[in-house]
């Protein structure tokens, strides 16, 4: 599982030094590939089928399509080399405007990766009453939806 944040910098061969708490989960091939909002996510390999098939369940095919499409077809699978880096390809960099300053954050089974002035915006404007929100109108539809 991941946890955590760490602050992160692209090295000239736009590289990042993945957290040595990560190295034993993110062994070998890695699949980089969009976010929902302007930032990329890092998954094992199984992690990512899982995802997929995650969001995937319950929709059309017309729907599970294009989810397909928004995600597959620009995620990378990456080497993390022995010195645990992994490079972020360029066409991630550029769709989430990484430049130099990254910032990690750790979702349990994902990893996400943003610019690191973009996180700052972005976290800045989450508030606790927000996540309140969501958190209470998930529990208020699942005590309506009973197993």
């Amino acid at each position: 599982m991941f946890v955590g944040n760490a602050d992160l910098t692209l090295d000239a061969k736009s590289r990042i030094f993945l957290p040595a708490k990560y190295k034993n989960e993110l062994v070998g091939k890695i699949i980089i590939c969009r976010g929902l909002v302007k930032n990329l996510q890092i998954f094992t390999i199984d992690g990512f089928d899982e995802y997929i098939d995650n969001i995937t369940k319950g929709t059309t095919e017309e729907e599970e399509s294009e989810i397909l499409r928004f995600f597959v077809p620009l995620a990378a699978e990456c080497e993390v080399d022995s010195q645990n880096r992994v490079c972020i390809p360029q066409n991630l960099r550029e769709f989430a405007e990484i430049t130099k300053k990254v910032k990690l954050v750790a979702l349990r089974k994902r990893i996400e990766l943003w610019d690191y002035d973009e996180w700052e915006k972005y976290d800045s404007t989450t508030s606790v009453s927000r996540v309140s929100e969501i958190i209470n109108r998930r529990r208020t539809n699942n005590s309506n939806n009973p197993q």
